[in-house]
């Protein structure tokens, strides 16, 4: 390929795209476009709602021929001792059934046990209830009567929101020939086909692309209907708390979360409940893939329907909401969340809805800041990390970033004094908390001024020093760079480790981190971090090749959880708060983000050599692909189909450069020239952001 072919692979890719059709490459030239198509070679999402088992995984003596079943011929298993165990290839969720082609007589019976990881397969499925009495887990398994010839379903209450295998097993001494499995896919029940989603992503490298598929994946398993949520037995106080009340034994999915259609929810196989601190990750990671506008919504519902007299939110949302139960942290995320649905999805009708429960959620935050401004958690409950309290770093930016976004939403309330007193006090918090957490010798935030109750030492958390960088708590580039580089000293080759939570590896601050680089444009770090600890997870022999995990052990094992509360075994493989790089790789490696007026494209290279995808928005679907070398960078950007005006920002990559838009000359290397269609540019150094880039098809290069 020529230079001048090379540049104007960008120009086609997009053609290629909205046609679904690839345009090859040689190994040593930049990727033209893979197109839709080969994008969903990377999705874990099956094609349709029945779907079967793809492997053997094992079998055992007493079963004869273990591979016919998959191909609908019989399959025997002989006595008590014989088990087979099915693999479907990755997670999947939903109603079992079995058919059997034989049995030795009437009396027959099996078992039935799932797991998610291939370290719990046996005959009692993972834990998904919340015991932890039984190291096993207490789900047991479910008895299947045999019917020749007949078809066994379970029963609706019993779907598995998450298994990769399948287990069964004769519970009596005869034989049974079994010549069916499948599975009817409940979850995500708004998509006609399970890998039917608005949104793609492609890239020059492919364990970027299946990590970016899994993230979605992980939300659309973690996406229910409304009926079909945890069921937990209640306290005496009213409270259906999963780590005090699980069910006896057994499980049950058929509680109401309330509302109609479908909800995003935090796990598939557990919680299937509504946490707010999970939509800080899963909220933007939907929109990115799903775009299941919809589902979030209603999720958020759920947490309004919930909101305390005085304005508090809950810590958890139905069926586990009770008295008393609440969360300073997850009651700010709560208020940020609400800000990205609001920016993802333009529902100017919700937010006249619920704009009285918005601020009287924001007006209980401000009445726990202290006269400097500072926020003092007194409800100390977060996502399992430890030492919440007190002077708190994760929970002042997350009160910084509510006040930030509340400048937003208020004024398109045209709430002006709202909007005004909304800055002012996140001018004063930020100042505030920077002199009293900022540790200069440290080149870092401590979690609190003087140390929680069980530090004897200040901790330098992930999640709040990488939030920091996040939401733009810093005030320096010089903040940034240390901080970063102290987090960076965390690493493994499995991931970042969180301090603040027993130095174990969480999904959920390293998303937040991820983001932090990405903001900060150390791209290649970021990259690099999402290689690892999501690379692990999804290429991990324990893990279920589709989704990614609530958390893990430093030496890569799943976590036992709340400092070995529960069995390893209840541990979700799939939980939207580890889904962050889905988000990420979209607004930063491709480069596509929705803004409140409207969109911003503005890749972080980081050494890929192509990238192409599509972000649906409120005003339309964007279509975005770029290629990069040694040589120069080429996007294109289609925009026909979207409603008013965006910004495009091109990378600089180190260098003073010309840009031509479509062919003709629009930056010099220092200033701009006029292009109709384009209200101006600008350049801080690293990007050219083009202003004001109307409905169309531009293409940016340099070189």
């Amino acid at each position: 390929m020529t230079r001048a072919r090379w540049f104007g692979a960008a120009a086609v890719a997009l053609g290629a795209v909205m046609s679904g059709s690839a345009v090859a490459a040689s190994p040593d030239q930049p990727v033209a476009t893979a197109g839709r198509q080969a994008a969903l070679a990377a999705s874990p999402a099956p094609t349709g709602r029945i779907v079967v088992p793809s492997s053997v995984h094992s079998a055992s003596a007493g079963v004869t021929h273990p591979a016919a079943v998959l191909t609908g011929r019989p399959t025997r298993l002989h006595g008590t001792s014989a088990q087979l165990v099915l693999d479907f290839g990755r997670d999947v969720a939903g109603v079992v059934s079995l058919s059997f082609a034989g049995a030795a007589d009437a009396g027959q019976q099996v078992g039935v046990a799932f797991s998610e990881s291939v370290a719990y397969v046996g005959h009692n499925s993972d834990a998904s209830n919340g015991s932890n009495s039984d190291p096993n887990g207490t789900d047991g398994y479910l008895t299947v009567p045999v019917r020749r010839h007949a078809a066994w379903t379970a029963p609706q209450a019993q779907l598995r929101g998450a298994f990769r295998y399948l287990t069964i097993f004769p519970l009596s001494g005869g034989w049974v020939d079994l010549d069916g499995v499948s599975v009817r896919f409940t979850a995500a029940p708004n998509l006609p086909r399970p890998n039917d989603w608005p949104n793609y992503f492609f890239s020059s490298d492919p364990l970027l692309n299946r990590i970016w598929y899994a993230g979605g994946y992980t939300l659309e398993l973690g996406t229910i209907a409304h009926d079909q949520g945890r069921a937990m037995l209640v306290g005496s106080n009213g409270v259906a708390d999963p780590r005090q009340y699980p069910l006896t034994s057994g499980w049950a999915n058929n509680a109401d979360l309330g509302g109609t259609g479908s909800l995003l929810t935090d796990g598939a196989k557990r919680d299937r409940a509504i946490w707010a601190g999970d939509f800080l990750i899963a909220f933007p990671a939907d929109a990115a893939s799903l775009h299941d506008m919809s589902s979030v919504r209603a999720s958020l519902d759920a947490v309004y329907r919930a909101q305390a007299p005085g304005g508090a939110f809950p810590y958890e949302g139905p069926p586990a909401t009770g008295p008393g139960v609440f969360a300073d942290a997850y009651h700010l995320d709560a208020l940020v969340a609400t800000a990205q649905y609001l920016v993802d999805s333009a529902d100017r009708h919700w937010l006249d809805a619920h704009w009285s429960q918005y601020l009287a959620g924001l007006r209980y935050a401000e009445g726990k800041t202290l006269p400097n401004g500072v926020f003092l958690v007194t409800g100390p409950l977060d996502w399992a990390r430890s030492d919440q309290g007190g002077i708190n770093l994760e929970a002042n930016v997350l009160m910084h970033r509510s006040l930030i976004t509340c400048v937003t939403l208020a004024g398109w309330q045209h709430e002006n004094a709202i909007a005004q007193d909304c800055r002012q006090r996140a001018e004063k918090l930020k100042a505030e908390a920077n002199r009293l957490l900022w540790d200069d010798a440290a080149g870092a935030y401590k979690d609190s001024p003087t140390g929680a109750t069980r530090q004897v030492a200040p901790l330098y958390p992930q999640d709040g020093n990488a939030l920091a960088v996040w939401f733009g708590m810093t005030q320096t580039s010089s903040q940034q760079d240390r901080l970063l580089r102290l987090l960076r000293q965390r690493w493994t080759e499995i991931g970042a480790t969180t301090p603040e939570w027993n130095d174990w590896i969480h999904p959920f601050p390293g998303g937040m981190e991820v983001m932090a680089r990405f903001a900060a444009r150390e791209d290649d770090a970021a990259l690099d971090l999402i290689r690892r600890e999501w690379g692990y997870m999804l290429n991990s022999r324990l893990g279920t090749r589709s989704t990614f995990w609530e958390g893990y052990h430093p030496n890569g094992d799943p976590a036992d959880y709340y400092d070995g509360g529960y069995p390893a075994s209840y541990t979700s493989l799939a939980h939207g708060w580890a889904t962050a790089p889905t988000a990420a790789l979209t607004e930063f490696l491709l480069g596509a983000s929705t803004t409140p007026d409207g969109y911003r494209v503005a890749p972080h290279p980081g050494g890929v050599r192509h990238v192409e995808g599509t972000l649906s928005t409120p005003r339309g679907q964007l279509a975005v692909a770029w290629d990069s070398d040694s040589h120069g960078f080429a996007l294109t950007v289609k925009t026909a189909g979207v409603r008013g005006a965006g910004d495009v920002a091109i990378p600089l990559l180190g260098r003073h450069r010309r840009i031509t838009i479509n062919g003709a000359l629009a930056w010099d290397g220092r200033t701009a020239e006029p292009i109709r269609g384009l209200s101006g540019a600008s350049s801080d150094g690293e990007y050219v952001t083009f202003r004001g880039v109307t409905p169309g098809t531009w293409t940016f290069r340099w070189r």
